[in-house]
């Protein structure tokens, strides 16, 4: 049953994971979590980690959530976990991985599987942070759910016109609106980091009195 499961939410991933050649700034996009290491239950949503260009975590992350809220495909907008959890963005060229501080954090980090990429960024992100043991050969060759392409001409044409104004604007609405809901509605193990090369966002909610 449980493999029924996860080849239904691979397939819907691989569905959705091609709309990401559209989208500005984004480069590659690893799936995470339990589906990444086969443990997908039926109410399993889909964690991503993205990366995305320099200079452009705040604009990229704007995009991303906007277009995948619009057609319904956000964790925030549908149930049953038929939507991606858009966690954790980061900046490929500048980031190496040091929050794995247990085993658990090294199993979902050795299982990240990529489900979209283009060109020279393939893999660049996994090759700065080898500790994690992912095998990379395995990686490219056998995933099944792999979306390899070039970016649009649209999306190579909006990306330049996004200016450095857009991107410091975006970077006050969203942290001022992740603070509040941290504030209002997360509990005290919930993750805010927010910086030029990564936004990270790991919600627990406030267990009701």
């Amino acid at each position: 049953m449980k493999e029924i499961v996860l080849d239904n939410k691979l397939w819907r991933i691989k569905k959705w994971s091609s709309w990401f050649t559209y989208l500005p700034f984004v480069r590659e996009v690893y799936l995470a979590g339990s589906l990444a290491m086969g443990e997908s239950e039926s109410d399993s949503d889909w964690d991503v980690l993205v990366i995305v260009k320099g200079g452009r975590v705040f604009t990229a992350r704007f995009f991303v959530l906007l277009f995948f809220g619009l057609v319904g495909r956000r964790t925030s907008f549908v149930k049953g976990g038929d939507g991606f959890c858009f966690n954790h963005f980061v900046v490929g060229d500048f980031f190496d991985l040091e929050f794995a501080r247990n085993e658990y954090d090294k199993k979902v980090l050795g299982n990240l599987k990529l489900i979209y990429g283009t060109g020279e960024w393939l893999g660049r992100f996994l090759l700065r942070n080898e500790w994690v043991g992912v095998k990379i050969n395995d990686l490219f060759l056998e995933s099944p759910i792999l979306i390899l392409g070039e970016d649009t001409w649209f999306k190579k044409r909006f990306e330049r016109v996004c200016s450095d104004w857009l991107e410091k604007k975006l970077q006050k609405i969203q942290e001022w609106k992740m603070k509040r809901s941290l504030r209002y509605l997360g509990s005290s193990n919930s993750v805010l980091i927010t910086n030029e090369n990564e936004v990270r966002l790991w919600f627990r909610p406030r267990a009701n009195n």
